[in-house]
Parts: C-alpha cells; sequence; structure tokens
C-alpha cells in the first residue's frame, strides 16, 4: 500500500478564477491521469458532478492546502457517486472533501467505488454525508468501497455517512490501513435483511488470503484513530472486523466511545462498539467507553471464530440491553467472548448487563493477567455474574471487586485466585498521552501488584513500566491498563458500585463557580444540563456561558441557554464565538432561537462542534425529532467565528463568516432554509451543550446583536455597556494584584478552565512606577517562556495596554519586560531594565490596529529576553513574528510571569480575555505551570513544535 506523492504528468483544473472549476473540467484532468491539481480562487471551491467521474489510470488528486479536508470539495449532489475507479487502478485522493454522494443503487460506494484488485489511497480528507443505501445491496457502503484490493487512510475524517455494510469504509479480501484519523455518526442498515447492517465506521471481510489463493496472508491494522457516535444494525457500532486464517488484524491507540449496535430483523446486535471474528486479532492501547449493545457485547464483541489478545484495554461504561422480552440479550457488558480470550493489563471497570456478564461475558479456556475487574453490575435477580461468567486461567497480578455472590453456589470469581480488594480506580479522563484512562488513587491495592513476567513496557498512554507510583521505593508493574507515577495525579473519583445500572458520568475539572451576572440575559439549565448546573458571566459586551447536557438531539434537549425574549415574524441573532472549550468532539455550541424552555421544545440552531464543521440543526415542533441541515466550512473549527440567524416568518436562516468584519458577501449560508413553527414569542440566545451531562464546556461571545428588522446590514456590534468587574475574584493556580494607581479601582480575574479573564484599571505601564491589574505565577529559571492568546479585549483608552509580561516582582516600580497589544498603536514591546528605571519602548511589529485574536510570547534566556507574536490559529516555528530586538535584563533568582490589562486611565477599567496561558520553565523538561483546573493533556510540546492532531479529540482545539 505505497503511497503516492506527486506523479509526472500534472493537470490543473481552472485558470484561476472559480468560474474555470467545472465538472467537466475536472472530469478531463482525471481522464488524463497522473497529478490533478485545483487553481480556483483565494477562496474554498465546491465542484458539483452529474455522474460519477471515472478513473481510468493511476491518478493523484490534491485539493491543495494544509488543512483537513483541503480546499476544493467534491459534491454528488445527493444524487450521483462521485468517483468509479476501473478495475485494477490506483486511485490516491488527497487535501480533498467529498460530500453528498449517492450510490446509485448497485452497491459499491455512495464516494468512491474502488472496483476490483485497486489501490485507493485516502490523506487528509474528509467524506461527509454520502449514501450508500440505495438498492439495499450487500456491498453498499456509505462512503468507500473495494473489492480484493487495499485501502489506506491516514489524517481523515468520515462523519455522517450512511450505508448497508460499513458506513465510513467497506472492504472485501484486500489490507486495510487506517491511521489518525477520526469516524463520527456514521451508520449501518440493514435493510430487513438478515446479513445486513454490520460495521457503523468500517466493515471488513477478510484482509487478502481467502479471495486470493496462493498469496501471503493479509494483514489489516487501525491505529491512531478514534470511532465515535457509530451505529450499526446488527454488529459493530463502530467496526466489523472479520477475517479468515492466516489473516492477522491488529488495532491500537484507538478511542471507540458512544457507539451503538440495534437488533436486526433475526433478533441480533452485537458488539456496540466492535465486533471482530474469523482469526487471530491483536488488540492493544483501547478505550472502548461508553457503548451499548442491544443484545450482547456492549464494548466487544468476540465471535467463537476466532483468537483475540489484549493489551492495556480500558472497557468502561459500557452496556449490554434487552430490548425484547426473549431472555437471551443483556450478556457482556464489557466484552462478550464466545472464544478464549487473553487480557494483560486491562482495566475492565463500571460496566453493566441487564442479564449476566456485567464486566466479560466469557468462555472457558481465557486467561487474566495483571488486570482489573471491578464495579461492573448484571440485573439478573440472584445477584450473580456481575463481573465475570466463567472462571478464567490466573497468569498473576489480578484484582476483583467485588467478589462473588457468596450466598450463591453458581456464581465464580474472575479467577480462582484472583485478589479480592477495592482497586480504588479514579474517573475516567485525560491522564496524559492520546487515550483517556482509569487511574489510581495514591492508596491504591493495584499498585505494584502485577507480576513482572508479561508486563508490557508502556502503559495505555504510552507511560514506561515499572514505576514507583506510590513512593515506597518498590516498581512492580501495575495492575491495570494505567501505570501510576509518582507525579500528581488526578482526583476525580466516583462511587464505587453505582446504585443504578445506569453508568454514572465522571465530573470534570471545570468548575464553573463565578457569580452569575446576566445583565440583560435570563440563564437556564435546560434537561439533563439541571444535573450539573453552569454559569453565564456577562461583562459588557461579552457573554461567558459554562453548561453542561447530554445531547442536543433526538425528541429532548439537554443545554445550558442564555436568552432573551423574542417576537415578531421577522429576528435577527449575531454573535462571534471567540472561545470554546470542549469535553468531547460533539460538543456543540452556538445561536438559538427556541420556542420555550422545554427539553422538547422547537429550535434552530447554528453551532461549532469540535470535529463537524459549523452545522445547523432543527426541530420543527414540540416532541419531534431533530432534523440535521448539513455543515459548512473546515470540519476542525475556525476560531474566531460570527455565526446569524436570520428568521423571514417561519423560514429560518444559518450562517457563518470567519471575517473579521463581515459584510453581507462574507456570510455562508449553513444548510438550506428550514421551516420550523416558533410561537408568536420565543427566546433567543446563546447555547452550550457538552454532550456530557458530568462535564462542563464551555464558550465566549462577543458583539453579540439582537435585531427584530432583518439581517444587519452593518458589522454586528453589542450595545453600550458599562463594564462591570464585580465579579469575586476565582484564580485558581493564578495569583492576582492591583498594582499602583490600579489599586484605586479594583479589579477582577476569572480563571476558568483555561481561559483567563482579567479586568482592572491603571494609569500606565510606563515612566518609573506602573498601574495595572496582574495575573501572574512565580518563576524560578534561567530559561522562561510564558505565552497566551488574547481573544478579545474592551480598551477605554487608545493607549490601553494588553499583554503579557516577566516582572521582577508585584511593586510598581519594578523591572519587568512585556509585550502587548494596543488599540491604535500596534503590537509593542516595553520594558524597565532596572527597579526604579526609566521605562523604554522597543518598537512595534504588526498592523496598527492589532488583529484579534493573537497570541503573545515572551521568553528569557539567561538574561536575554525576546518578545514575540502570532496570528495564526496554532503557531508553528515559522509562524512567529520578533517584536523588537533581544533584550538584557537581570532579574532576582525568584520573578514572576504573568497577564496584565492597564486601561491608562485609572478611574476606568479595561479588559483582556486570555486563552491557553502557560509559562514554561528549564530548557530540558520544559515543565508547565498551569491552572490547577485544567484538565491534564499530554507531556506539554515546546511551544515552537506545537500541533493540533485530529485524532485527539479530548485535548482542546482552539
Amino acid at each position: 500500500m505505497a503511497t503516492l506523492s506527486v506523479l509526472a504528468n500534472t493537470n490543473i483544473v481552472g485558470n484561476g478564477t472559480p468560474g474555470s472549476c467545472t465538472e467537466n473540467a475536472l472530469r478531463t484532468a482525471v481522464q488524463r491521469g497522473g497529478t490533478v491539481t485545483f487553481s480556483c480562487g483565494s477562496n474554498p471551491h465546491t465542484i458539483t458532478v452529474s455522474d460519477d467521474i471515472v478513473v481510468s489510470t493511476t491518478t493523484i488528486i490534491d485539493g491543495g492546502g494544509t488543512q483537513q479536508g483541503g480546499r476544493i470539495t467534491i459534491s454528488g449532489g445527493n444524487r450521483t457517486r462521485v468517483f468509479r475507479m476501473e478495475n485494477q487502478k490506483n486511485l490516491t485522493v488527497r487535501n480533498l472533501t467529498i460530500r453528498d454522494g449517492k450510490e446509485p443503487g448497485f452497491g459499491s460506494g455512495g464516494a468512491i467505488n474502488g472496483g476490483w484488485r485497486g489501490e485507493l489511497v485516502i490523506e487528509n480528507s474528509i467524506f461527509d454525508n454520502n449514501d450508500g443505501r440505495a438498492g439495499n445491496h450487500e456491498q453498499g457502503a456509505g462512503a468507500v468501497f473495494m473489492d480484493i484490493g487495499n485501502i489506506t487512510v491516514r489524517n481523515s475524517l468520515f462523519t455522517n455517512n450512511k450505508g448497508i455494510n460499513g458506513g465510513g469504509v467497506h472492504i472485501v479480501g484486500g489490507k486495510l490501513l487506517i491511521e489518525r484519523s477520526t469516524f463520527i455518526n456514521n451508520q449501518t442498515e440493514s435493510g430487513g435483511s438478515s446479513i445486513h447492517g454490520n460495521g457503523g465506521g468500517v466493515y471488513t471481510d477478510g484482509a487478502g488470503t481467502k479471495f486470493n489463493p496462493g498469496q501471503p496472508a493479509g494483514n489489516s491494522t487501525i491505529r491512531d484513530s478514534v470511532f465515535i457516535g457509530n451505529r450499526a444494525e446488527k454488529t459493530g457500532g463502530a467496526m466489523h472486523l472479520w477475517g479468515y486464517e492466516p489473516d492477522r488484524f491488529l488495532v491500537e491507540n484507538v478511542v471507540v466511545e458512544d457507539n451503538l449496535v440495534v437488533r436486526n430483523r433475526d433478533g441480533l446486535a452485537e458488539g456496540g462498539g466492535i465486533y471482530i471474528g474469523g482469526t487471530t486479532f491483536e488488540l492493544r492501547n483501547i478505550t472502548i467507553n461508553n457503548n451499548t449493545s442491544r443484545y450482547q457485547g456492549g464494548g466487544l464483541y468476540i465471535h467463537p471464530a476466532s483468537r483475540a489478545t489484549m493489551t492495556n484495554m480500558t472497557i468502561t461504561d459500557n452496556r449490554a440491553v434487552d430490548d425484547k422480552p426473549d431472555g437471551f440479550g443483556g450478556l457482556g457488558g464489557g466484552i462478550a467472548g464466545g472464544a478464549p480470550i487473553t487480557c494483560t493489563n486491562c482495566t475492565i471497570a463500571r460496566n453493566h448487563a441487564e442479564e449476566h456478564g456485567g464486566g466479560i461475558y466469557n468462555v472457558p479456556g481465557s486467561r487474566l493477567v495483571n488486570s482489573v475487574v471491578a464495579y461492573n453490575t448484571s440485573d439478573n435477580p440472584w445477584g450473580i455474574f456481575e463481573n465475570c461468567r466463567t472462571t478464567m486461567t490466573d497468569g498473576g497480578g489480578n484484582i476483583q471487586y467485588p467478589g462473588r455472590n457468596s450466598n450463591s453456589q453458581s456464581d465464580r470469581n474472575c479467577t480462582d485466585s484472583i485478589r479480592i480488594v477495592d482497586p480504588k480506580l479514579e474517573e475516567l479522563r485525560n491522564n496524559g498521552g492520546v487515550l483517556q484512562t482509569i487511574g489510581l488513587q495514591i492508596d491504591s491495592p493495584a499498585i505494584d501488584n502485577g507480576t513482572g513476567s508479561g508486563c508490557p513496557s508502556i502503559d495505555a498512554r504510552g507511560v514506561s513500566r515499572p514505576q514507583d507510583g506510590n513512593g515506597d521505593g518498590r516498581s512492580t508493574c501495575d495492575s491495570g491498563s494505567f501505570e501510576r507515577t509518582q507525579a500528581a495525579q488526578p482526583t476525580a473519583t466516583r462511587t464505587n458500585q453505582p446504585a443504578s445500572p445506569t453508568p454514572t458520568s465522571g465530573g470534570g475539572a471545570l468548575t464553573c463557580n463565578g457569580t452569575q451576572q446576566g445583565g440583560p440575559w435570563s440563564m437556564i439549565d435546560i434537561g439533563s444540563a439541571a444535573s450539573r448546573p453552569g454559569t453565564t458571566i456577562v461583562n459588557g459586551g461579552t457573554v461567558f456561558l459554562c453548561g453542561s447536557g447530554t445531547q442536543l438531539w433526538s425528541t429532548n434537549d439537554g443545554l445550558r441557554y442564555v436568552y432573551q425574549n423574542a417576537t415578531g415574524s421577522n429576528y435577527t441573532i449575531v454573535a462571534r464565538l471567540t472561545d470554546m472549550d470542549t469535553v468531547h468532539p460533539l460538543t456543540k455550541i452556538g445561536l438559538m432561537l427556541r420556542g420555550s424552555t422545554g427539553a422538547n421544545a422547537q429550535h434552530f440552531s447554528v453551532m461549532m462542534t469540535e470535529s463537524n464543521a459549523v452545522r445547523v440543526q432543527w426541530r420543527s415542533t414540540t416532541n419531534a425529532s431533530s432534523s440535521d441541515g448539513g455543515g459548512a466550512g473546515p470540519n476542525v473549527p475556525v476560531i474566531p467565528t460570527w455565526l446569524r440567524i436570520v428568521k423571514n416568518g417561519d423560514t429560518l436562516q444559518a450562517a457563518y463568516s470567519v471575517a473579521s468584519n463581515p459584510g453581507s458577501n462574507d456570510w455562508v449560508n449553513v444548510g438550506a432554509p428550514q421551516r420550523v413553527e416558533l410561537p408568536v414569542n420565543y427566546l433567543a440566545g446563546m447555547f452550550a451543550s457538552s454532550r456530557d451531562s458530568g462535564q462542563l464546556a464551555s464558550a465566549t461571545f462577543t458583539s453579540i446583536s439582537l435585531s427584530g428588522s432583518g439581517a444587519p446590514t452593518a458589522t454586528p456590534t453589542a450595545p453600550p455597556l458599562a463594564l462591570e468587574c464585580g465579579n469575586p475574584s476565582v484564580n485558581g493556580a493564578w495569583s492576582s494584584t492591583d498594582i499602583g494607581t490600579a489599586s484605586s479601582l479594583p479589579g477582577t480575574t476569572i480563571s476558568q478552565r483555561s481561559t483567563v479573564f482579567i479586568c482592572g484599571a491603571g494609569n500606565q505601564v510606563w515612566s518609573t512606577s506602573d498601574g495595572l491589574r496582574y495575573v501572574y505565577q512565580n518563576v524560578q529559571n534561567d530559561i522562561v517562556t510564558i505565552v497566551a492568546r488574547v481573544i478579545d479585549w474592551e480598551t477605554p483608552e487608545r493607549y490601553t495596554k494588553v499583554g503579557v509580561m516577566i516582572r521582577s516582582s508585584v511593586a510598581s516600580v519594578s523591572a519587568h519586560f512585556s509585550v502587548m497589544v494596543t488599540r491604535e498603536d500596534g503590537v509593542r514591546v516595553q520594558w524597565r531594565s532596572s527597579t526604579g528605571g526609566i521605562s523604554t519602548d522597543g518598537g512595534s511589529a504588526g498592523p496598527s490596529q492589532p488583529v484579534i485574536p493573537t497570541w503573545l510570547r515572551v521568553t528569557r534566556n539567561n538574561g536575554q529576553l525576546q518578545a514575540y507574536y502570532s496570528t495564526a490559529s496554532a503557531p508553528g516555528t515559522n509562524d512567529w513574528v520578533a517584536v523588537g530586538q533581544p533584550v538584557s535584563i537581570s532579574f532576582p533568582t525568584v520573578a514572576t510571569a504573568g497577564m496584565f490589562v492597564s486601561s491608562r486611565n485609572a478611574s476606568k477599567l479595561a479588559s483582556g480575555t486570555f486563552t491557553s496561558p502557560i509559562i514554561f520553565q528549564g530548557s530540558a523538561a520544559l515543565n508547565p505551570i498551569v491552572s490547577a483546573e485544567d484538565e491534564p493533556t499530554a507531556t506539554p510540546m515546546p511551544i515552537d513544535q506545537a500541533e493540533f492532531s485530529v485524532y485527539m479529540p479530548y485535548v482542546k482545539r482552539r
């Protein structure tokens, strides 16, 4: 499965204008083969085809651009498939979005039919809303099909595709390689057939040998990828992986979450997350969380004709339920195994089965090594088989809790010699690395409980084993998928034995404990969001809202809603989303017109999601099911983004814009106009729905405009409001103070997760004495970097200063080195080289009126200080622009680093909103100082090397 970089023959679609990039131009270029590129102007462009385009020779189609999905979208217009490969041909799709393809009724893929014995490579591309269900054909893949050929998928996204077998990808008899890719909200349907409805995200039928006699064994691999919210109607909510000996399958470093498999006409529903069978499988470093099967195998189903070895698996909060009164469902909440399995360093916890095997429904011959099976539940009337159904061979180092029901002769422990003790597990959360894991409390008996033989060299996060996790001088392998280190670990826990079979979601780190301040706004937690109340803070034209909620979908919603009363047939709401903290790839944040605050009320919403584009969704009448009108723009969100809803009668239209000051031509419609019957008096506002009622998401909106006279013709602005900084400070790990003249009008600091809002006064940061609001932490190293992103500000004066600094102390006359944004004087660098000395200006960089948001950075390296700024979304090495020249300043051993606001008028307050503030100390370890409320992430990379990975949904992306 080699990847072609470029072919000698290059064909360009277009001459530099959008009008030149037509279907015929694309068809001609593909017919010639070679490398196909596009010249369609400076903006992204969509080409809609009327019939599938035939690939008859080796071809690379490159949409250009670096963002996932590239700059070119090829649409089937919901009428036709997009590409069809002739047999034994090679196609590479790179930097391309393929959307709205529809299979014509003969099977073989809604977006691409790979033909027979072909080679298909997909790189950095998006497949959205393709449909392969027409004709109810067995080979009806939602997006991509290949028959006895090979498919490679890298750095790509499959979302909202629908098929018969394989909502995203369907491959028969060929090698499949999926790396660093995401599958969200894909689905399969059985169409009434007993052999259809498999593999909501991915479907395989062999890897090479079955249909290629005499050929070497086939190997298929899925790694570093995410499967969330997919659905199947027989087997494998996320994946159906079937092979034939001697095929081999490897699945590693994968997240499988919130997937579902429902029963087909024969009553089968196996593997809410993953279904495997037919050959030998190796599963390692996988988190299988919150999946559901309506029959058996809530997280994982293993067919009898297979063998599976599992290492560093985290299997939690999965469910096997029985929705038919036949008495044969609800088996294996975590795992249902029809074949012997070997589990090494697995954590199988808090799963539920309505009948037997809350943790594992296994068969004799299975083996357990260094594993934890705990807190699993079953609903049978005898109180048995809560953790395991059958006794396994004990390889040592195992823990179970609770033990078997001593009042029943039928119940069994997971092994005959297993240790029965509460493992004191923490909540599933980010403990570093790509995967969420379940940590161990400091006094957990699972620490150092494992055996040395068979202990893997790393845990599920990639942390080396063994470690001395409790500081007792012993370094022995821990039981379970998580190896505790001596560094401070998260402390979130929950009740070990749930009172009900419904798993309780874990609490996030976001506290949202600022005092409510609504101004003209009302606020409410609707539906499931009421179980984890949110917060709203209004300061001037900025609204910060923080909320939970299970979903904004189906017939009932859960969300935090901040709204005003509205009336009239014509209405417009506009706001700029300048920051978002998401706890799930399907967290939804946006604008909404809503009939009432009832959970089942009709609504029309435009929203930003973490990995599913700007989308429009609605509920046309109370109690109705929700509808999705599709997405627009890149799937990875661009922040800031303007959002808009325009209501004309009962017809509503959503739009978005990434322009700084959008004019009439800058707005892009999201979906088509929709009819929603709102009452005469309705609500208009902003919302956040975290997708998890136990965790909080947040959003910051600016420049909010409500109008009853149709779409605005000028740049939307907030009504002039006096800045109110009366909220009690919520500092988190930061200290804050009013320095010098700023103390005459005290300011406020609100630190919420990775956002810091600062409101302060002060006459200046200049001359020999300063007046400012300063939010800081102590630093003690000759090598220090502070970096933060200014996403919003309120400036009462021309020379209001908002920025970051390294400062010798909090005295008004102390030495400092600062980089700042000013309203009309650019990004500037200024410093005072000694206590009580005169301030110096080192010049400016960039436009005189800074672009917001802007990253600011100060680096100190052995007495040399340098300022930088960047307007890139995620600045790399070449994106930072130096402000001024390096300056030598001698600071004391213990100094400070932080963010500041100086209003330039001691009687007026200014504000600045910073995101992602972080301080690095030292040249080797780059030890970060971050807020205690931040959720843990992987070890921070140097700023110049920061990247944002599509397959890391739990790391907040800006």
